[in-house]
């Protein structure tokens, strides 16, 4: 659902909304684990006429990448890393309009806190 899903429980979440998954982005980073877990993040990108398919795919990717670690330091705290793991097109929708799929692996970030004192 795009609103309402358990909290904390998920290693991994697949946001299959087109065209685009944005309003349940939170809802996402809310059911990974306390350590993090993988998005599935769906999403039509449009390429601008003379700009290659790829490079828009990954600016899509990380623009969407850096929204995600802003989500999961305001809503689950601590310092947050997400790592782009795979850029599918799944099909093309239209002239210019693509169905991208990002794998974004999140992890919550060790501090030195979280080391045993000697």
């Amino acid at each position: 659902n795009r609103e309402v899903c358990p909290v904390g429980v998920a290693d991994r979440v697949n946001l299959g909304l087109i065209p685009s998954s944005s309003i349940s982005w939170k809802t996402a980073v809310l059911a990974l684990k306390g350590e993090g877990g993988t998005l599935h993040i769906h999403a039509n990108v449009e390429v601008k006429p003379g700009e290659e398919k790829r490079a828009a795919w990954e600016a899509w990717s990380q623009s969407t990448r850096d929204s995600i670690i802003k989500l999961l330091v305001q809503e689950k705290g601590g310092s947050w890393s997400a790592e782009i793991l795979h850029i599918e097109c799944v099909k093309s929708y239209g002239p210019r309009i693509y169905h991208i799929v990002l794998d974004l692996l999140c992890k919550l970030n060790s501090t030195n806190s979280d080391l045993p004192l000697l």
